[in-house]
């Protein structure tokens, strides 16, 4: 009896060490991006330009830029596994050193979007070659705020709250050509149907040219451009594959020819979209 007992004490540290493992092994979760077609969301986009440095010397220019960002999930190509998502920006107000203005919205964007985020394609319906101007909208390039503001990258296999995951890819902006870009994700919190990812990212940006403002009707060639994203935080309902509220900022770094003057040119700015539904009743409690 005495040697049973004791046998039974000996074991039930290896029990408890077996029982704790699996108690501790953590909820995994495997994210993917399989929205309903036709499905159609409204989200208020926001960007704020906080700086703009010539040679590294700050500029005091300032902007900012609000519109209705509707995406809509338009094809579905099961053969492919993915889907045709369209991104329409409406109500345009823009506002740079005080100068407000209400832009004329861009041409819509189509983006084919495979399960784990990544942009297959990425075309405006307005086949002609758009140039690239940030003034228009108060010094934020809304259309690649859109595009980042609206989409996520997953990770191949299932994941806990915590891990992290690196992808590579390369992007055909519109506007702009493609893109090398680099991003770190991290699922930082999964409640229900609602998984909260953070993110940051490094591009290079192709030579394109963009209005000269200093001498209206001429251009500027922008060149070794790199653009850096971090503090992204976005809400992602995996029930509806959409993503509902995002932030971050976005910095480009750039090198402006201006018929043969290289000046170096940084922007730092920051963006976020909002259900139109939430901006709207908090626009209600304001006095």
């Amino acid at each position: 009896m005495r040697r049973a007992l004791r046998s039974i004490c000996c074991s039930l540290p290896c029990l408890f060490v077996i029982v704790g493992a699996y108690a501790e092994e953590p909820a995994r979760y495997t994210l993917r991006f399989q929205p309903e077609v036709g499905g159609k969301h409204t989200a208020r986009l926001t960007g704020v330009l906080l700086d703009v440095a010539f040679q590294g010397q700050s500029m005091g220019l300032n902007g900012d830029v609000s519109a209705d960002l509707v995406s809509e999930a338009a094809e579905r190509d099961d053969e492919a596994r993915t889907t045709t998502v369209k991104l329409m920006l409406a109500k345009i107000k823009a506002n740079l050193n005080g100068q407000i203005s209400a832009p004329e919205a861009p041409p819509p964007v189509r983006l084919v979007v495979g399960e784990r985020g990544n942009i297959v394609e990425a075309k405006t319906e307005d086949e002609a070659e758009t140039p690239v101007s940030f003034l228009d909208t108060g010094g934020v390039p809304v259309v690649l705020v859109a595009m980042l503001a609206t989409t996520v990258r997953f990770a191949e296999q299932a994941v806990a709250v915590g891990e992290e995951w690196e992808i590579e890819d390369t992007y055909k902006i519109p506007g702009l050509g493609e893109v090398p870009i680099t991003s770190r994700w991290q699922l930082a919190a999964m409640e229900e149907a609602k998984a909260t990812v953070n993110s940051s990212a490094i591009a290079a940006l192709p030579d394109f040219s963009t209005p000269n403002p200093m001498v209206p009707g001429t251009s500027m060639n922008v060149k070794a451009g790199r653009v850096y994203i971090s503090e992204m935080k976005q809400e992602y309902d995996t029930a509806a594959s959409r993503i509902t509220k995002s932030e971050g900022k976005l910095r480009i770094d750039a090198q402006l020819d201006m018929q043969g003057m290289i000046v170096p040119l940084s922007l730092v700015m920051s963006f976020g979209t909002k259900p139109v539904e939430a901006t709207e009743a908090a626009a209600e409690t304001q006095p």
